[in-house]
């Protein structure tokens, strides 16, 4: 399904796979590192008998020189 969202400087971007249970969004914390937040819903929201993916970004854009 295509979408279209603004992003701003600090804007936090998850993803994740249907192994992942879709509850995951209501515990989402944006702050902390983009690493630590992939392994909790990991952790906490795979689906055990699926595969699953997460990806988190933070968008921080270049400065311009």
């Amino acid at each position: 399904r295509l979408a279209t969202v603004d992003v701003r400087p600090g804007s936090v971007l998850v993803m994740a796979t249907d192994g992942i249970h879709p509850d995951f969004r209501e515990a989402l914390d944006a702050g902390g590192e983009p690493g630590d937040l992939a392994n909790r819903i990991l952790s906490s929201y795979a689906i055990e008998d699926d595969d699953a993916l997460v990806l988190v970004a933070r968008y921080q854009p270049v400065a311009e020189r």
